[in-house]
């Protein structure tokens, strides 16, 4: 801060002179080149003089920042044999971010000075001959030492050529004030899992765009990569730190220091941060205004599970939710109610696993969100095997039979018929609605994965309850299923129906795993599924040979369907080319290039979406991809942003974050009204798209 204040001082009263005397010589070696640059020509009357180390690095290449994070090492200056030279401080200015393979470092690419506070014993002539160590890395890490001499003669100090170069990087230092409009509200300690938590609330008077905050404590201390929540005002942030090496006393007592760093803006602090009791407590902001808590939380993904039910993506499961009511058809009221709890626990019991998972996920660092299951192949491919295995059951082509023990276990002495059955198709139910949103939903999800395991699993498990419903209702109430047909030749024909809608779900989930993999490994997986038909169809054949040891063959069949295609590398490239998925009025997504084109006077539409998303289809096919909204696009005044997130992809998945949302579809439209942007519903209509066009662009869109 005195080096700054200093600097600014004499930059407006000094002459700007040659650079000739104010910089050492370049020490080059292959990949970098250091020299010491001088603000002043000379020394002056005064003993403080500002200096800038400065560094040219090769492309791909870096070095590290005072706290280096999971590996590297600062660069190191001594001066012993320097003369008139009383002290060297090196001022660090806010350094970038590297995610590499799990490890997280801070430091800088390309170019960089780092600001040097020459302090004289005596004004007059002085010699720095400065040892510097420092370590660069791209692959592979470089140790190098490199010595440097500038001299500065005595007499009037004027500015050098380096002056306003070394002062843009002065100003990148961060400062313990709020002159960028930051600052850190609070911090606290709590625990998240067997790891302690940092929990930073920050504020910015001119929005949040992408924040990040660097973490340094008591020898040992290690800190990740933050969690990060912004508000839908984008004035106000929460970032959750994990915390490990030290216990939670040394962190309390020994304190951090907080550097909060969003675009070229930052801000230091010194912080004490203290334990709070479980964050099961905890509330999330999502607007000045508006503060939900964890009751309210799980009203909302208890009515979120409850309309997932009438979603477009419960098109692919309708018919496994009817199997389950036409095998209840006709039969007493224990039956019944035995049934469709068995549905309804199968349904509770997958929402669990996919908690869990997330969970897992979460601990281990990965990226977490609602629907992430469907970018996996291994997982496109178990669910492509059970549901057309599903298919072939409803028409007729085998049954399955439980052995009697584990029948036992399964059914339960209630009732024995089929208990198994209903518990399966609700899994699978559940599985399968799981790439669509709906209203509530989303928020319920955002809260919980940005909270800890208790929160995760309590929201989750409301989702499922609320999913359930309906047949947690006949369940209280059997004498509802009394109102449907009574059995009959019919429910042969609705079979067949139903096992041509399963099939139709097993295309679709071909064609996602064509765009997950490659075009190779669907075919191959299709085809195993089509074979595993024609042998159960042998079975009808009498005498074949197939059809009798069609069980063992489809048993391993399904194995090998499963795992084959997923290993499988055939060299055929995806039905869609990834990640770049621009077309003529759609661009690919650049969350960089959204602020430079609403400062044009641009409107900007985002579609966050993928191929597993059947609520994005929906709002594809009905409002986004429609003549109206694609003439709107061509005139150049809106501009389309599409991110695919059929694959995995941190940069989107960090996206939704910021806005508190892990799963899609997700819309936003930016304007100059609302450069912040305004988060569309999860179900979209021209008639919404309209509205917020006009919204945040202060006048009526073309897509009227």
């Amino acid at each position: 801060m005195k080096l700054k204040i200093l600097f600014l001082m004499i930059f407006l009263y000094f002459p700007i002179a040659d650079a000739n005397c104010a910089s050492s010589e370049w020490q080059r070696e292959e990949q970098v080149a250091v020299r010491l640059v001088s603000a002043f020509s000379s020394t002056g009357s005064g003993t403080t003089v500002p200096l800038g180390l400065q560094f040219k690095l090769k492309p791909g290449w870096k070095i590290y920042w005072r706290s280096p994070g999971d590996a590297g090492l600062p660069p190191k200056v001594t001066w012993d044999r320097s003369e008139n030279v009383k002290d060297l401080i090196i001022g660090w200015p806010a350094p970038k971010r590297f995610s590499v393979l799990g490890l997280e470092t801070l430091g800088y690419l390309d170019e960089v000075i780092l600001p040097v506070e020459l302090k004289t014993i005596l004004s007059g002539a002085t010699i720095v001959r400065a040892k510097v160590e420092y370590l660069i890395c791209e692959k592979v890490c470089i140790p190098y030492v490199n010595t440097l001499e500038l001299s500065l003669p005595a007499g009037r100090a004027v500015l050098s050529d380096y002056s306003n170069l070394i002062s843009q990087y002065i100003a990148q230092i961060p400062q313990r004030d709020s002159r960028h409009g930051l600052s850190i509200e609070s911090s606290h300690l709590t625990k998240s899992g067997d790891k302690n938590e940092i929990i930073f609330r920050a504020q910015n008077k001119n929005n949040f765009i992408q924040p990040d905050i660097y973490v340094e404590g008591p020898a040992g201390s290690h800190f990740g990569k933050p969690e990060v929540i912004i508000t839908q005002d984008r004035r106000m942030a929460e970032l959750r730190v994990l915390a490990s090496g030290v216990g939670q006393s040394a962190l309390e007592q020994g304190g951090i220091t907080a550097t909060l760093v969003d675009g070229d803006k930052s801000i230091e602090a010194k912080l004490y941060p203290k334990y709070k009791l479980s964050n099961i407590k905890a509330s999330l902001r999502f607007s000045q205004n508006e503060e939900l808590t964890l009751a309210a939380i799980i009203i909302l993904a208890l009515l979120g599970g409850l309309i997932l039910n009438i979603m477009p993506c419960v098109l692919p499961v309708l018919s496994i939710k009817l199997l389950g009511v036409i095998s209840n058809v006709g039969k007493d009221s224990k039956t019944i109610r035995a049934g469709f709890l068995a549905s309804a626990a199968g349904i509770l019991f997958s929402f669990m696993i996919l908690a869990v998972g997330l969970i897992v996920l979460k601990a281990g660092g990965a990226s977490v969100g609602w629907g992430i299951q469907f970018q996996q192949p291994i997982f496109l491919a178990f669910l492509s095997v059970v549901l057309g295995l599903f298919a072939y059951n409803l028409f007729g082509l085998f049954e399955v039979k439980l052995p009697a023990r584990v029948g036992s276990i399964v059914a339960m002495p209630l009732n024995r018929d089929n208990l198994a059955e209903h518990f399966f198709a609700g899994t699978l139910a559940a599985l399968v609605a799981t790439p669509c949103s709906a209203p509530f939903l989303g928020t319920a999800v955002g809260f919980a994965l940005s909270q800890g395991w208790l929160e995760i699993l309590l929201v989750f498990s409301s989702l499922g309850v609320g999913l359930a419903s309906p047949y947690l209702l006949v369940a209280l109430f059997p004498g509802l299923a009394g109102f449907l047909p009574r059995p009959g030749p019919w429910m042969n024909t609705v079979k067949r129906v139903l096992g041509v809608a399963l099939l139709v779900t097993v295309v679709w989930l071909l064609y996602v795993f064509a765009n997950v993999l490659d075009m190779g490994g669907a075919a191959a997986l299709g085809g195993l599924i089509v074979t595993m038909g024609v042998i159960l169809l042998l079975k009808k054949l009498p005498g074949s040979v197939l059809g009798r040891r069609s069980g063992l063959i489809v048993l391993f069949m399904s194995v090998a369907a499963i795992i084959f295609p997923t290993m499988w590398n055939t060299g055929l490239k995806p039905l869609v080319d990834r990640p770049h998925s621009s077309t003529a009025v759609w661009r690919e997504f650049d969350a960089v290039q959204i602020k430079n084109l609403v400062a044009d006077g641009k409107t900007v539409l985002v579609d966050v979406t993928a191929d597993w998303c059947v609520t994005c289809q929906v709002n594809k096919r009905f409002v986004l991809d429609t003549n109206r909204v694609v003439a709107a696009l061509k005139t150049g005044s809106i501009v389309g942003m599409r991110a695919d997130w059929t694959m995995p992809n941190n940069e989107i998945a960090k996206y939704l974050g910021s806005f508190g949302h892990f799963g899609i579809p997700f819309n936003v439209v930016y304007g100059p009204e609302k450069p912040d942007g305004i988060v569309l519903p999860e179900l979209l209509t021209s008639a919404i798209l309209t509205r917020v066009f006009y919204e945040v662009s202060g006048k009526r869109g073309t897509a009227q």
